[in-house]
Parts: structure tokens; sequence; C-alpha cells
């Protein structure tokens, strides 16, 4: 946070502490009142803030004591949640998580309302019985129209399997929206099982398994492709990340790790991949945290903020996809 307005919140802090006074003179009486902030608004807070300590990756390191007294002096006088948002938006930026949001009760609507903006996966074979996946994207709420998205890509995999000796999987501009839907389409390529997962606060660590057919969160299905018949897999992967490899793409380039025959290639990803969680408050407005540090099936932890390097590194995108296809011609199942 920029020296300016971190003073500007000591500024509040100190306001809020003097509270207030009565001073009487022959001459003249002078009163200042604090404002007093409703029962109702203040248990509001106590739910916003109780969201931010307990779940957080943040909340460890975060100045609870500042944060406390900053919100409660910006909340000065509320009667509504409404009169407390712009408080709470202050504890989201003292707290440090960059990617940390509060969303109204009205946005939400809005974007509850909004069609998902989906970009169609691309499944092909190629030259020398591979195939070649560029997973797409899924902007939008979990809904059954991510679920359709997830089935529409684990069938195209699927219906491919038998006739392939090898998969390119590129996630190098898989930059934008839900990492479950994702996940959940190219399952039929993921190992059973547990396959990582995501470490937060107090030791918390939420396991990442894959089925085939769904995908589980802390056993919670997160995700689904619908496939009543999943392929046996075993065959060699060549996963291709990039700068353009965002936290949905991050995050299945770590369910992969660790992986047999699995190997990737490409430049550093953006490295934003951590995992946030959406909080509902009980006017419906919501707050989003980074809450799970994405850990592979190794227990290797690549933190937000720092990129994942590919195992062979080439130049270009283009030098990536013949990297990987040099790799999988040498596979065996490709000989």
């Amino acid at each position: 946070m920029p020296t300016t307005a971190r003073l500007a919140v000591l500024a509040l802090v100190v306001a809020a502490c003097t509270g207030s006074s009565t001073t009487t003179t022959t001459e003249a009486v002078e009163v200042t009142t604090t404002l007093r902030t409703s029962t109702f608004a203040d248990e509001y807070l106590d739910e916003a803030l109780t969201i931010m300590r307990e779940n957080s990756l943040w909340s460890p390191v975060a100045d609870w004591d500042e944060i406390e007294e900053a919100v409660r002096a910006e909340a000065e006088g509320a009667l509504v949640e409404e009169e407390t948002y712009l408080a709470i938006e202050l504890g989201l930026r003292l707290l440090g998580d960059e990617r940390a949001a509060f969303v109204t009760p009205s946005e939400v609507l809005t974007f509850e309302a909004t069609p998902p903006d989906i970009e169609d996966p691309v499944v092909e074979r190629r030259e020398g019985n591979l195939a070649y996946v560029a997973t797409g994207q899924f902007i939008g709420d979990l809904s059954p129209e991510a679920d359709a998205f997830s089935a529409d890509l684990a069938s195209q995999i699927s219906n491919l399997e038998p006739d392939v000796c090898g998969w390119i999987l590129d996630l190098g501009v898989t930059r934008f929206g839900l990492p479950e839907a994702v996940l959940a389409g190219v399952a039929p390529l993921l190992d059973r099982g547990v396959v990582g997962g995501f470490a937060g606060i107090e030791d918390r660590f939420d396991e990442l398994e894959n089925t085939g057919d769904t995908v589980l969160i802390a056993g919670e299905i997160v995700g689904s492709n619908q496939l009543t018949q999943v392929p046996d897999g075993g065959k060699p992967i060549a996963v291709i990340i990039g700068s353009l490899t965002g936290p949905p793409g991050e995050i299945v380039a770590i369910a992969f790790r660790g992986q047999d025959d699995v190997q990737s290639f490409g430049q550093p990803s953006a490295g934003f991949g951590l995992w946030g969680e959406a909080f509902e408050l009980s006017d419906g407005a919501v707050i989003a945290l980074g809450t799970g540090v994405p850990t592979d099936r190794l227990g290797n932890s690549t933190q937000g903020g720092f990129p994942i390097f590919p195992d062979t590194q080439t130049t270009t995108p283009a030098d990536s996809v013949d990297a990987a296809v040099e790799w999988l011609a040498t596979h065996p199942s490709c000989q």
C-alpha cells in the first residue's frame, strides 16, 4: 500500500481514539460528538472481519490491531450494511492480498445474471498420432454451464484417446476463469486419486482429488464432466505453459506435476496461481480471498506471485510445441 494511503488510515485511527469531549468555560460551551455505529452495522463488520481473519493467507502476518481500528473508524456512524462497505474495502487493502475483493449484493446479482464468457476448447489429432488440446476457458459463475463446458472438453478427449499415442496439453493461453471447469475437462488425462491440493492457514490442507468424471476439493465436488466411461489413460503428456498461463492454467499444470510420463515445456507462467474462495455475507455481498497455495502431489508448493517454471524452457510458444513433439516421439508408445 502507498505510504500516503497508510498515513490516511493512521489518521482515521487517531480520530477514532480521541472519543468525545466537553469543555466548559465562562464564555462558551464547545461540544464535540462522536457518531455511534449501530449494533446492526457493528455485527456486520464483525462478520466480515471474522471471514478475513479465519481464511486469508495473509491473516497470520496481518496487523489486526491496525485493521480493526481502521475499519471501525471508517465505518463510524454507519447504521446499515451499505454504510460499512467502504470500511470493509479498506480492511481488505490493509490485509495485503492484492487479489482480495469485495462485491456488493447488486454486483453479485449482475454477475450471476450475466451469461458466461466461454472460449471453446480445441481438441484435434495431429501428425504422428499425437493429440493437441488447448483447454479454452470458462469465465462465469459455477453453474450447469460450467459442467457443460467440462463435459464438452472431456468427451472430446475421451473420444480421441484410443487413436493417439500421446498428448500435447497446451495451457499457454489458459489465462482467466474457473480452474474447476478446466480441471474437470482434462480429468480423463489426470491420474485418479489425490493429485495435490491447497495449503491454507493453520496447517489446513484441502486435497484435490480426481475420480475421472468429477473433481473434488476437500471432499466436495467442484466440477463434473458427466462421463459415463473414463478412458484408462497412461499415455505420455507434454504440458505447455507460458507467460500468459494464468491462475486456472497454473493450477492445472501443478496438478499434473509428479504424474508419470508427464513433462512440461515453455516459459515461466504469469505467477498468479493462488486458490481463491468467495464468502457470502448475510446481506448477499461477497468477500473474495486468496485462501490456498497450490501444492502438487509431491508436496511442492508454488506461492502466488511466483511463476511456475517448466521442466524444459523454450524461447517461444511455437518452440514449446516443437519441443513437446520431439519428446513425445521418443516415448515407446509413439514409436
